[in-house]
């Protein structure tokens, strides 16, 4: 599963900045590039999403997901998370941030500790591991 192959992978990592393509998803050329002018000194860093549905697409800006100001840490980010109640599927969409490699090296541990037991929506408990420990 996606859970299990991310792990390895997440373990070889070299760079400063990981983000994650799954093969359903679209990016623009410059998407990365723009994200990383603006991280400054933040853990990562969130983007807008398309979505393409029955060939229509539909924008989910993620400002309209956001209950709080930006920038925000940890706890603050799970409760924007949390006030959206499930409505704003922006929150889950891993290919449209991107993260330092010194977050994913602090949550990596406990993403481990899951193996076995992520086989369906891995991406909520990515993104909930992942804000949950960002600045």
């Amino acid at each position: 599963g996606t859970h299990e192959t991310r792990i390895p992978a997440l373990e070889r990592v070299r760079g400063d900045w990981v983000t994650f393509l799954d093969a359903d998803d679209y990016v623009v050329a410059d998407r990365y590039a723009t994200m990383l002018a603006a991280a400054n000194d933040c853990d990562l860093v969130w983007g807008d999403v398309v979505e393409e549905r029955d060939g229509k697409f539909y924008y989910h800006p993620f400002s309209r997901a956001m209950k709080r100001l930006i920038p925000m840490e940890g706890s603050e980010i799970l409760l924007s998370m949390l006030d959206s109640a499930g409505y704003e599927y922006e929150w889950h969409v891993l290919c449209s941030r991107i993260y330092r490699n010194d977050l994913v090296r602090k949550v990596l541990p406990f993403l481990k500790e899951r193996h076995g037991k992520l086989v369906m929506c891995e991406d909520v408990g990515w993104s909930i591991a992942f804000a949950g420990s960002a600045k």
